[in-house]
């Protein structure tokens, strides 16, 4: 499990810090698991339950990046 994963499990990462995260360790993680991540990350974004104000510009402009 990589960085990104382990601290969205422990609730210690918000989605859009996750994005900023993947863009600067893409590389790194490969393709396959970079896919993972972003399939975790939308999964957050899609259920009811994450309580969160999501800066959608600033998410999407970061993983513009890419």
């Amino acid at each position: 499990m990589c960085l990104i994963c382990d601290h969205l499990t422990k609730g210690t990462l918000t989605v859009p810090e996750a994005f900023t995260n993947l863009n600067e360790m893409y590389e790194k993680i490969g393709e396959d698991h970079s896919q993972e991540v972003v399939n975790k990350l939308w999964n957050l974004l899609m259920d009811d339950d994450y309580n969160s104000e999501i800066p959608w510009e600033k998410l999407f402009d970061t993983w513009a990046d890419i």
